[in-house]
């Protein structure tokens, strides 16, 4: 950027112009006066001024090239200011600029820092997770027996709601009995009826004492009676308090089990998700190790596709591998402490893991020559836990080997390079307990 000052220059009156030139001053906006001024000053009314741009003496050449030289300087000196200014403006944007930078790497970092807190947290709902998985196993459980028991309950329910049939058969024969009871007051009404005209009219009364007899008897059992409808009707209102408290005890008795329904279809659901996750699991990478001991070979293999909120060790030890046509769950299960993947270990039967020792000497102690060890085999494990059979002491007695106290190999050193184990010899030394040696 450039900025060109144009300098303005301030018209004055003849008198002025004349004064000012006298005195050999400037004007007042800062300029000096040229000698055109000073002529028209002189000459305001002169019917021939001098020339523009000359002196009076007619030295025009030499005021052009100073006025010149005065604007090129003023016009330089504007220029460096301008770059001076332009520079200072950009050393500012500069530091503001990496201000920002600088802001915006410290809320990346913030950002950063938030972002672990989270990946933190989220670990520790995984193990929340898992934590409420076993609580809901434990949970099923409980609903399981609480399913027995409601089983039980709704039996027992059955046999009240038997008896509340037979109390509504009861209530019903009651009912009856009301009715007649209506029916035998209707019939006393009448009769007190039939026996005030009877007082009325004496000249029947005694043909009608046998007959009023007879109704006395009838009276008695209608009393009777009455006294057993009441003795019922007391019987009905217990029952009916019995049978509203048996209401209300199977609906909430209805109200659990809807709400033990929905918990086990939730969590027939769940077990559902669960059993899909789990047959997703794989066994990858199968590898036939060697032998680990003796009469046992190993097998290994990687689990993979274990979905989060399970258990990768207890996956491992429920999942099953075919190892020479047989189904086996492992027989351990290792994290690998460098890829933090699980691990399946299957110690086997293997006849090919069964050294022989054949020949056995006696230094003291037995030494035997183990034979039949093949090259990949870990002999130190297989020697360790082979037995070393029964010898026979020639006295009559025999004696029990057991496993081995020391197992050495003699192999070069371009067999233990290259790993060609033919040619090496294999040994072991057994410690028995001997009577003789005593």
């Amino acid at each position: 950027m450039s900025f060109i000052c144009a300098h303005r220059m301030t018209l004055k009156s003849p008198t002025e112009a004349t004064a000012n030139a006298s005195d050999g001053e400037s004007h007042s906006g800062g300029m000096p006066i040229y000698p055109q001024e000073q002529a028209e000053a002189e000459h305001p009314l002169s019917e021939d001024p001098p020339p523009y741009l000359s002196n009076v003496d007619g030295s025009d050449q030499e005021s052009v090239v100073n006025r010149i030289q005065r604007r090129t300087k003023t016009v330089w000196g504007s220029l460096l200011k301008s770059t001076s200014m332009l520079i200072v403006v950009l050393t500012l944007v500069t530091f503001l600029h990496y201000g920002y930078i600088a802001r915006q790497r410290h809320q990346w970092t913030q950002e950063i820092r938030g972002y672990e807190q989270t990946r933190t947290v989220h670990k520790r709902e995984i193990l929340t997770l898992v934590a409420e998985t076993e609580k809901l196993v434990t949970e099923k459980e409980k609903l399981v027996t609480e399913k027995e028991k409601l089983a039980a309950e709704e039996k027992e329910l059955d046999g009240w709601y038997a008896k509340l049939q037979k109390k509504h058969q009861w209530a019903h024969e009651i009912r009856e009995y009301e009715q007649t009871h209506t029916v035998l007051k209707e019939e006393i009404r009448a009769l007190i009826a039939e026996k005030e005209k009877l007082v009325t009219e004496k000249e029947k009364l005694a043909a009608e004492e046998e007959e009023l007899d007879g109704w006395h008897t009838k009276l008695q059992k209608k009393h009777q009676w009455a006294q057993e409808i009441r003795g019922y009707e007391q019987t009905h209102t217990v029952l009916k308090e019995e049978i509203r408290t048996l209401i209300a005890e199977k609906e909430k008795l209805i109200t659990e089990k809807e709400k033990l329904a929905a918990g086990k279809k939730e969590l027939d659901g769940w077990y559902a998700k669960l059993q899909k996750r789990r047959r997703q699991i794989r066994w990858m990478n199968v590898t036939d190790v060697g032998c680990s001991a003796y009469a046992k070979r190993r097998h290994t293999a990687i689990l993979s596709n274990v979905a989060l909120g399970l258990n990768p060790e207890q996956e491992c030890r429920d999942k099953a591998l075919s190892i020479n046509g047989t189904m086996r769950t492992p027989t351990k299960c290792e994290e690998e402490m460098s890829s933090g993947k699980m691990i399946g270990i299957w110690d086997v039967a293997s006849a090919q893991c069964e050294p022989r020792v054949s020949k056995r000497e006696d230094e003291g102690r037995y030494k035997g020559t183990i034979i039949d060890v093949h090259d990949h085999d870990n002999f130190s494990k297989i020697c360790y836990t082979m037995p070393g059979g029964v010898v026979y002491k020639g006295d009559g007695r025999f004696l029990s080997l057991g496993e081995p106290a020391d197992c050495q190999s003699e192999c070069t050193m371009k067999q233990r390079l290259f790993g060609d184990r033919e040619g090496c010899i294999y040994w072991a030394r057994w410690n028995v307990v001997d009577p003789a040696c005593t």
